[in-house]
């Protein structure tokens, strides 16, 4: 069993990134266009975790359903969507707001013209990332097969 929770966190792990990719895409095109840190990582986050709802389903916690997308699961993964995604994008904005200076530095220095504002938003993603995908990790464990998976 412990292999096969590897290979689930694995496949969450990859599907997530995908996810995460569009999540950051997004982020970053709204902070460009001047959106508050906040708001623009709850745009990205909620494309991000629908994309990863769907692929997750079907390619990970689904051994006991025949690989059918169970839509009546989308509502509880929402909710939880919502509460976690507004909490990260509090500590995204937070940190974000903390990276400024540094990230403004970090522009000047490095000459390529990429606004201070999208390198502390990139940075701010890439530091609260890892809490919030172990955190769905456990929650879609939990929703999709009713038990938690460490690993």
């Amino acid at each position: 069993a412990s292999g096969m929770s590897r290979s689930r966190l694995s496949k969450v792990t990859l599907i997530s990134g995908c996810g995460w990719i569009l999540d950051v895409l997004v982020l970053l095109g709204l902070v460009a266009m001047g959106t508050p840190f906040f708001t623009a990582n709850l745009a990205g986050a909620l494309c991000g975790v629908s994309f990863v709802f769907l692929f997750a389903q079907r390619r990970v916690f689904t051994a006991t359903h025949g690989g059918k997308v169970r839509w009546q699961l989308f509502l509880p993964y929402l909710l939880w969507q919502i509460f976690a995604i507004l909490l990260a994008s509090v500590m995204v904005d937070w940190v974000a707001l903390w990276l400024v200076p540094s990230a403004e530095s970090l522009a000047a220095w490095s000459g390529t013209g990429i606004p201070a504002a999208m390198i502390a938003a990139g940075l701010a993603k890439v530091v609260v990332t890892p809490v919030t995908l172990y955190a769905n990790f456990l929650f879609f464990g939990w929703l999709a097969e009713r038990r938690i998976l460490w690993n």
